[in-house]
């Protein structure tokens, strides 16, 4: 995790100390509830006494209204969000907390900054275009998801990166949609999530293990069944847009995103 905080034009220590306190703090108490957090959201009952970590996760985790995630869908984003919260109230006029590619941004009217779209997660330094945010954009959540990450999928996506105005939903969000990005093909090689990562909390998914070469029609197949998830994710109101790269595809939801050059 990178945090940048600036108070006009200059780096801001105090908005960078108040940010890293945060996140250890936060990671500590997910650590603590880890057991919650790795419950599947339909099976999680309210709990006065949960930390703000914890209640972040599981409120982001609601709003995408899909039974089969957990609120771990959502921590890289919930800890980069309240970073970012923490440091923009200690006077930071712009705030960049970048966790693993789940970004929170906070910023003063007349800041703005330039995001990188990847267009795979296994070369994180291939762009496809870039995206800027300025203070009147809406947009403070930028995360992105697909094979290749930190985390488990389901799909074949190379990516998928949400923007929306909450970082811990943009982060379930950005999960859900490359899970949906999604086909059967000899190619596609699944296992159990358990099978490649024992502490899962997904256990009993299937996710991808490797992808092979593909035809064209089947990357097709793929993309649009990301592409409904990511339409029905903006008619609910929870994310501003979606860019999906799958196979040599490449698709925007909606079809024109403000700010958004590709190379």
């Amino acid at each position: 995790m990178t945090i940048e905080a600036y108070r006009k034009g200059e780096p801001c220590k105090r908005a960078i100390e108040a940010a890293v306190t945060t996140a250890l703090n936060g990671l500590l108490e997910v650590a603590k509830h880890r057991e919650t957090c790795s419950t599947w959201i339909k099976d999680i009952q309210d709990n006065p006494e949960n930390p703000l970590p914890v209640t972040s996760m599981i409120h982001a985790t609601r709003s995408v209204h899909d039974e089969m995630v957990t609120p771990m869908a959502a921590v890289a984003g919930t800890i980069a969000e309240l970073s970012a919260n923490s440091a923009y109230q200690e006077g930071a006029t712009l705030v960049i907390c970048n966790n693993g590619g789940d970004i929170a941004l906070r910023m003063d009217p007349g800041e703005c900054v330039t995001v990188g779209i990847n267009k795979g997660l296994k070369n994180r330094t291939e762009l496809s275009g870039k995206l800027k945010v300025d203070s009147t954009s809406g947009i403070r959540g930028i995360c992105t998801s697909g094979l290749g990450g930190r985390s488990l999928t389901c799909g074949i996506a190379q990516s998928v990166t949400v923007l929306g105005a909450i970082g811990s939903v943009a982060d379930v969000a950005a999960t859900l949609i490359a899970n949906h990005v999604s086909a059967e093909h000899p190619n596609i090689s699944r296992k159990p999530a358990e099978e490649l990562q024992p502490d899962t909390d997904i256990a009993g998914l299937l996710v991808t293990e490797s992808v092979g070469e593909l035809p064209l029609e089947i990357w097709k197949s793929a993309l649009q069944h990301g592409v409904l998830e990511a339409e029905r994710l903006l008619e609910l109101g929870v994310i501003s847009a979606a860019v999906l790269h799958v196979g040599p595809l490449r698709a925007t939801i909606p079809n024109k995103i403000p700010g958004l050059e590709f190379a």
